[in-house]
């Protein structure tokens, strides 16, 4: 019985110590950056396209109450 709780208790302090990083954690946080960025350029792409197209409306708009 006294081999029982032993090995009970070095399963219990091996379960319980922290597992080193596995390399695909990197990966994961690698892949999360690049799509962040992404997706930030992509957002300020748009930002610049509905800014030129608010403005080249407004500028027709202008245009044509002017005539």
């Amino acid at each position: 019985m006294s081999n029982i709780s032993q090995e009970h208790v070095l399963i219990r302090r091996d379960l319980s110590k922290e597992t080193p990083k596995h390399p695909f954690f990197n990966r994961i946080d690698t892949w999360e950056r690049e799509s962040i960025n992404k997706i930030q350029a992509a957002a300020e792409t748009a930002r610049a396209d509905l800014r030129h197209l608010l403005d080249r409306t407004k500028n027709d708009l202008n245009l044509s109450v002017e005539k």
